[in-house]
């Protein structure tokens, strides 16, 4: 693999996760895939990462930076970052959801042009994405939930 810069907070979120190799994860929407090369090399390449979002671009995004950096351990799906239809219940150690967000935190701007609905949207689309990590979520293991903006 080469050097790849990543912000802080996503350095962060990787490292509160902190699986030990052998470990099942899961990182939700994961694309572009910074967050899931650092946890596979937390995990020393050891184990399984299943890394979903939801588009076919997003998957070759994350498709392309993993094969660069060579995260061998990690499988790549697409389709609904709401998963659990395709594992059985509490079949992941540890779970990454950096959910998708208004990232008014980002950009402030976008807070003249959000509306309340859009917003809502935002909300329900967490708490389903939430929903899905707790049920695949075994007992006892460790979820990290990130989002870089959160609304009043």
């Amino acid at each position: 693999g080469w050097v790849m810069l990543q912000n802080l907070p996503s350095v962060v979120a990787a490292l509160a996760l902190c699986p030990p190799p052998g470990s099942r994860v899961l990182d939700m929407c994961a694309a572009p895939g910074g967050k899931t090369t650092l946890l596979a090399q937390i995990m020393g390449n050891l184990g399984e990462i299943v890394a979903l979002d939801r588009s076919h671009a997003k998957v070759s995004e994350i498709r392309s930076l993993t094969g660069e950096m060579g995260a061998t351990c990690v499988e790549d799906g697409e389709g609904s970052p709401r998963p659990a239809p395709s594992f059985p219940p509490e079949y992941f150690d540890h779970i990454l959801l950096d959910a998708p967000c208004s990232a008014l935190g980002l950009r402030p701007r976008l807070q003249q042009q959000s509306s309340a609905a859009y917003l809502r949207q935002c909300g329900a689309a967490q708490r389903r994405l939430g929903d899905a990590a707790v049920r695949l979520l075994r007992t006892g293991g460790s979820l990290v939930y990130s989002t870089c903006t959160i609304n009043p």
